[in-house]
């Protein structure tokens, strides 16, 4: 998880995107923690 948190920030759209379908893959829906990440 903390390599795909890293990628994140990247300043290549293609790798973010990327890194949003992984955590998709692997965060449940509505997870606050995940959500709270996603919004900042």
């Amino acid at each position: 998880m903390p390599e795909l948190l890293a990628a994140a920030g990247h300043p290549d759209a293609v790798v973010r995107r990327a890194v949003a379908a992984a955590l998709a893959g692997i965060v449940p829906a509505g997870h606050v923690e995940a959500l709270g990440w996603c919004s900042r």
